[in-house]
């Protein structure tokens, strides 16, 4: 339902003219903010908004440190290539989610930005490749003859395809082995039966 000046009254913020204005009298005003009484005070959304950025905002150094010190152990082990990714991909969007203002927003022409981009996915495509087992050493070293380097995703790809390959091929072997161990047993049998 809309009160006289067309807001819903689904928040706490009414528009008078251009500023935003707080209306301390809706009561989702009064339960969102009721133990906030310092944030009651701000005269204008954007100062509301400036205030709790301000507070909150702030990059955690202690959860940077974590992070960067749990990518810098982080190594494939015991799980699958999928398993591995998931757990450092998690990793960097934690990071990436903290480090909200190191991207850059101009508009610029001369292609800093893109290289940029580009460094830190070779970093981070070059530190996914340095954990994994030394049986994707082969596939390794393809990924990195590929110029210019693929992106992680294209690399968790190709490394998918390799351990899908090297899967199959020790299937095949231990059936095969499974085989001829039964005929040899069956050929002794027979051979005691007679």
């Amino acid at each position: 339902m809309r009160d006289n000046t067309g807001n819903t009254g689904n928040n706490a913020v009414a528009q008078t003219g251009n500023t935003n204005q707080i209306d301390p009298s809706n009561p989702l005003f009064r339960f969102t903010w009721l133990e906030h009484d310092s944030v009651i005070y701000s005269k204008t959304a954007k100062d509301l908004y400036t205030d709790l950025e301000q507070r909150f905002g702030q990059s955690n150094g202690a959860k940077l440190f974590h992070l960067q010190k749990e990518l810098s152990d982080v190594v494939q082990g015991n799980t699958d290539v999928a398993g591995y990714f998931t757990k450092i991909k998690r990793l960097w969007d934690e990071l990436d989610s903290l480090n909200t203002d190191n991207k850059c927003s101009c508009n610029c022409i001369c292609g800093g930005k893109e290289k940029l981009t580009k460094s830190l996915e070779n970093e981070r495509l070059i530190k996914f490749l340095m954990g994994l087992n030394e049986t994707y050493g082969a596939a390794r070293s393809s990924i990195f003859m590929i110029k210019p380097l693929p992106n992680r995703n294209h690399a968790y790809s190709l490394l998918l395809q390799d351990e899908n390959q090297r899967e199959s091929y020790i299937n095949a072997n231990v059936s095969t082995e499974k085989q001829t161990t039964y005929s040899r047993g069956l050929g002794k049998q027979s051979t005691y039966k007679v």
